[in-house]
């Protein structure tokens, strides 16, 4: 079996690493601590399964998510994260994720999940599971963040979280003209007027830590 695992945080690329080496002995793992280094080795080698953190220095787990997706590569995903299901899941399964994890979940919790998706199932918690078949029949009514491209939530969030726009475009590595759009983007799509009901936005539909 070959792993990649992209995570920013050492303590959990070694502790995934740990997990998957005792429960398929002879693996291949490899980590990255970044959606762009992570996305180059997608490129360049074969891999069963890719565990995937949202919470990403520049490139987010959700924009590396729809890269994926764009490029029609048919890699499995699993979403390991510390967002609730309720801030990202939806928008995580939508953007092809095959499952998704919470970090403060039990160790055997991951393993189960990580033979599931290799498997070519799914895994979401029960309570998830509920909400999507809820959510089936009754699109209209998803939160407007849904209709959000990767970038511009990240740029919702960015801004939410007190960041101005130079900030966000030094953060991202774009122009500050490239992030000004997308703000304008966000205010249009969710029918909002300036950045403190983006935030208001955020706070009120659980989208910050």
């Amino acid at each position: 079996m070959h792993f990649l695992v992209i995570d920013d945080h050492p303590l959990i690329r070694r502790g995934v690493r740990e997990i998957l080496q005792e429960a398929y002995p002879g693996c291949t793992i490899r980590d990255e601590p970044s959606g762009e280094a992570g996305l180059a080795q997608i490129n360049s080698g074969r891999w069963d399964l890719l565990i995937l953190d949202l919470s990403l220095p520049r490139m987010g787990g959700l924009e590396l998510l729809d890269r994926i997706r764009r490029a029609g590569t048919q890699l499995p995903v699993l979403i390991l994260t510390m967002h609730s299901e309720t801030q990202f899941g939806l928008h995580a399964v939508r953007a092809g994720a095959r499952g998704y994890v919470m970090k403060d979940t039990a160790n055997n919790e991951l393993l189960h999940a990580v033979k599931r998706v290799i498997a070519g199932g799914r895994w979401v918690s029960e309570s998830f599971a509920e909400t999507l078949v809820a959510r089936a029949d009754r699109t209209d009514r998803d939160p407007s963040h849904q209709l959000l491209s990767p970038r511009e939530l990240k740029v919702l969030v960015s801004i939410a979280s007190g960041n101005c726009v130079t900030e966000i475009a030094n953060q991202l590595h774009l122009s500050v003209k490239t992030i000004s759009t997308y703000r304008a983007r966000v205010l249009e799509k969710l029918q909002l007027q300036s950045n403190a009901e983006l935030t208001r936005y955020c706070l009120d539909n659980q989208l910050l830590r």
